[in-house]
Order: structure tokens, then sequence, then C-alpha cells
């Protein structure tokens, strides 16, 4: 029948051929049918079919050999696209199908690996000596014809960074990834440029990480995993704690090398309203162990990593008959007076007291006689007549 065909093998000689239709074979006495009546390999446009061990072809005819024998390329594959309807040889294997061809987006690739060593001349125009084990991506748009020297590990869909995100990859082996920055195998690094991003070969995508959003109101505290210098232009050390706020950036990508703890809210105090600090930062960066600090309001300030917060209290406020005893706990400079430890002083009103770290206080006295029209007030200590004016 029309497209289909037999193979026919001479008894005497072991060599076969192949009848193609529409026609009648007449068969000899020493012929015999290697297999019934098939339908002819037909390949569609935009398709392919891969045949294993093909016969060879030298411009475009069949090459045979002294006994009329096909030469086979053993262990070969070979992709055929549209064509005229083919037979099969004896010795040819369809592995494939016909099938629709691969059509690469904007957004994704194809992963190859090397089967073995050939010359690579995919794109056009361009020759590549390939390695057998080695992979490759071939990037869209276009249309991937597939090679019977490669195997197609995966389809690589591309992955869309925005402006607050990134990608966490990892390298499987030594390569230049495609800023040019040279990787080692195991190495694990951040990409943050928006716009897409398709992993090569050798990049394996952890995560996707996203931005936190940073306000006067919110902070985030880090721990770094290994010594680095972050994007800040900082040198981390490992295990150090830091915070990040709104005066590095309005918002922060945590890098591989960055574990995010916790997030920080800022301790707020209004007016007359104060707080003592255990182990304060120092302007160098550094906890001062065992000081403390005060910190009174209006404030605003975030608790860095090792401070230590008391609650906060409100200033006690002093009229003008009040008065605060007060007793040195240390030497200290009040002013005009230097204050030595033991010694005992007032405070007096009207104010708002918030005690130094350097007193205790002792008791809160009321003025017996107050002339508030005359700012007057008259406290009794140990006999003696205190006028305060």
């Amino acid at each position: 029948k029309p497209y289909h065909f037999i193979a026919v093998q001479d008894t005497n000689t072991n060599v076969s051929r192949v009848e193609c239709g529409p026609k009648r074979v007449l068969l000899l006495e020493h012929e015999r049918v290697l297999h019934e009546e098939r339908a002819m390999v037909v390949v569609p446009p935009g398709q392919y079919c891969v045949v294993g061990n093909p016969v060879m072809r030298r411009g475009g005819e069949i090459v045979f050999d002294k006994n009329g024998e096909p030469t086979y390329r053993q262990c070969i594959k070979e992709v055929r696209l549209h064509q005229d309807p083919f037979p099969l040889w004896p010795g040819e294997t369809l592995l494939e199908v016909p099938q629709p061809v691969r059509i690469l987006s904007p957004t994704c690739a194809v992963h190859l690996r090397a089967d073995h060593d050939f010359l690579d001349t995919d794109p056009p125009g361009e020759k590549v000596q390939r390695n057998a084990g080695d992979e490759w991506l071939i990037r869209g748009p276009r249309t991937y014809c597939p090679n019977p020297n490669v195997t197609v590990q995966r389809m690589v869909q591309g992955e869309i960074i925005g402006p607050h995100g990134g990608l966490h990859l990892r390298a499987k082996r030594n390569l230049v990834d495609q800023q040019g920055t040279s990787r080692i195998a195991g190495e694990e690094w951040l990409v943050s440029r928006p716009g897409l991003y398709i992993p090569e070969a050798y990049e394996e995508v952890i995560r996707r990480v996203e931005g936190i959003v940073l306000s006067p109101m919110r902070a985030i505290q880090i721990s770094a995993k290994n010594t680095f210098v972050d994007v800040y232009g900082v040198e981390r050390k490992a295990g150090e704690s830091y915070l990040i706020t709104n005066k590095h950036s309005s918002y922060h990508i945590p890098n591989v090398h960055e574990d995010v703890v916790m997030m920080i809210e800022p301790v707020v105090m209004a007016s007359g309203e104060y707080t003592i600090v255990e182990n304060p930062m120092g302007d160098d960066g550094r906890l001062r162990l065992g000081e403390r600090q005060l910190l009174e309001g209006p404030l605003v300030r975030f608790p860095q990593p090792g401070e230590k917060f008391t609650s906060k209290t409100l200033g006690r406020l002093l009229t003008l008959a009040d008065a605060a005893e007060v007793r040195a706990s240390q030497t200290f400079q009040d002013g005009k007076h230097r204050r030595m430890p033991g010694e005992t002083y007032y405070v007096y009103g009207p104010r708002r007291f918030i005690p130094r770290l350097e007193v205790d206080v002792v008791r809160f006295h009321r003025a017996p006689i107050c002339v508030e029209a005359l700012g007057v007030a008259i406290f009794w200590r140990s006999l003696v007549v205190l006028l305060a004016v």
C-alpha cells in the first residue's frame, strides 16, 4: 500500500533490502519477508523523531557495502525533522516517535548534559567543544531541536526577582557566575538584582528571599553565621549580633550569611519618663559590660543586642513645697559641686525629679511652710531652718 514498506532478506547472502509501496513484490525461492507490512514514519512540520543505529548516508544516498548491505552507525542516535515519509531499515530502531519540538519562551531554558565528547555548533555560527558529562543551558526565545549527543535533564523556569527580593543560590561545582564572580563548589550567595534570573546549570536555587521593610518603629536583629562584609560595607564577625534599622535602609534583604533572630520594636519614652540601660552600647559599637546608662524622654530608641532595659518610670514631680533627699554613692561632678560618696544633699522643686545613677534616694520631704506667691518654702532639717526660694 502507499506509504508502507516491508523488509526482504536474501537467505543465500543474508542481505536485506526494503521495498516501499505502492507496488507488488514477488519473492524468489531464497527470499523471505522479515516483518509484515508496516507504515512509514511520518514526521509532520514542527516535529521530530529519534532513530537508533541509523544507516549511513553520503550526499543524501544510503551507503552500501560490497555485499549490498546498508552500513549502519551502531550505537548512534539520529534526530530527523520534517521530511518525506521514510521506512526503517532492518537494523534501525525508532527510539522516539514523532513529537513536537520544544518552544522556549524568553523566561525559560533547557538544561542539557553531554553523553560523550562532541563539537557543539548550536547556536549556529558558534563552535564549542563539549566533553562527556558537561552541563549547560540553552535559553529562549527560540525553537530547540534535540541533539542526539545530549540528554535533556530538565526545563528551567526563570525566577522573577522583585525590587525587595532575591535568590539564595549555591554552587554545585567551581564556576563563574553571571556577574563574573568566581564561586567554589558549595559556596552560597545572594542575587538581588531586580528582573529575570535563569539559574545556570551548576547553580542550585535554595530559596527565595523576601526583603523586610524597616520603619522608625520596626527593626531587625541579625546574627552573622560567618565572617563577611555586609551590603553596608561593615565587616561582621561570625556569631556577632547586630541591629539593622531604617537608618541603614528602608528595607533589608537578609544575606546568606545572616540569620534573622527577631523583629525589634523601639523603646518609646514621653517627656518626664526615664529608664536605665544595663550593658549599654558604646560609640565604638561594643557593649560596655557592667555599666549602666540613664535615658530620659522624649526618646525613641531600639535596644541593641545585649542591652537590658529596665521598665519605664515617670519622674516624680516636685512642687515648690517638695524636696528629695539623696545620698551620693560615688564621686561625681554636680554642676559646680563635686559630690563625694556618702554625701547627702537636697534636690528642690519645682521640677521633674529624675534621680542620677550616682545617687540613692533617701526620702522625700514636704515643706511645712510654703508661700507660693512669694516663691518661698521653709524646710526643717536637724532643727535648722532651710529657706528655699
